[in-house]
């Protein structure tokens, strides 16, 4: 029997549709929370995180979301997901590094290491020659590759986020530093996927493209 999507509310797999999906409003109910919210358009979008075709418009008393029946995640405005995916990966760069400072800015990390590496992760724009660029991100305090976080930013980032926090600044370098040899692949918009989705988990405000 197919599982049936993650509630928005609680997390349960416990989400179902309650009426004929040919028309809207089509209305949706948790069985475990009594959680509920209409969907107003029947046609379904492609997820930009899990990329299937598996992704809704609900509206709640409170707000309205995109919302993914497929990996259970709030989803992309599909017109949002279109300008990321037509961005070059000096583009998609500099947006995980905007991501970095939106998340470090809604959990009230400072730092001058997080500065620099948001100043270098910039720069791809600027660098013709991006083997030298990804060379020099090396030598930051911090620089992800799975080096460890400076010791005196570490006791700035609360217990809670610290691994977090690594995971984010691991794909928001990675996000430059792929396809830098050979044909592109889906390296890039995976790396910035993971961003994203950090940011989201943690209700923090995506930056504007």
């Amino acid at each position: 029997m197919e599982q049936q999507p993650l509630c928005p509310n609680c997390g349960d797999a416990t989400f179902a549709c309650g009426e004929s999906e040919t028309a809207p409003p089509v209305a949706w109910r948790c069985e475990s929370c009594g959680y509920t919210a209409q969907q107003d358009q029947v046609q379904k979008y492609t997820c930009w995180l899990c990329n299937e075709k598996t992704m809704i418009h609900l509206k709640d008393e409170n707000e309205d979301y995109w919302w993914c029946l497929n990996c259970g995640k709030r989803g992309l405005d599909p017109d949002f997901a279109y300008r990321l995916d037509a961005m070059t990966r000096q583009d998609k760069q500099v947006y995980a590094a905007k991501c970095l400072k939106c998340y470090c800015g809604a959990k009230g990390i400072k730092h001058k290491s997080i500065d620099k590496l948001e100043a270098h992760l910039h720069a791809i724009r600027m660098h013709k020659n991006l083997a030298e660029w990804e060379q020099l991100g090396a030598y930051l305090d911090l620089a992800g590759r799975g080096a460890p976080v400076p010791p005196q930013l570490q006791k700035k980032i609360p217990n809670a986020v610290r691994g977090e926090f690594a995971k984010l600044v691991e794909n928001c370098v990675e996000v430059g530093r792929s396809d830098l040899e050979g044909p592109p692949t889906g390296w890039p918009a995976h790396h910035l996927k993971v961003c994203i989705e950090i940011l989201q988990s943690s209700n923090v405000q995506l930056p504007t493209i």
